[in-house]
């Protein structure tokens, strides 16, 4: 069963936009990543200052593979260095996603 999450990230005061532009750019990396099946970023017109993310991984094991990805052991600390608060994850479990959306 595929795995969701829901990633809320809050940056420091004054790093919004470089924090938007590195997240741009890592999840540009983990769209590649065999078991990443979505990601998006998002963000809310009243709240400018917050991105959110929405993914979307194949199970347990491509969550594992993107901790460990290079590029989020590369780019991550610098992402990390510009949040405000700790990032909060809502993790769900889908119910309906196709067995294989790519094919």
């Amino acid at each position: 069963m595929a795995i969701g999450a829901f990633v809320t990230l809050t940056p420091k005061v004054g790093a919004a936009a470089e924090l938007l532009e590195r997240t741009v750019d890592v999840i540009a990396d983990v769209r590649t990543e065999p078991g990443n099946l979505m990601s998006v970023t998002l963000r809310d017109p009243d709240q400018p200052e917050k991105i959110f993310l929405f993914e979307i991984y194949r199970d347990q094991a491509a969550i594992a593979a993107h901790k460990v990805a290079a590029h989020s052991v590369e780019k991550g600390p610098a992402v990390h260095a510009l949040f405000g608060e700790p990032l909060h994850t809502a993790w769900f479990e889908t119910v309906d996603w196709p067995e294989d959306p790519r094919s």
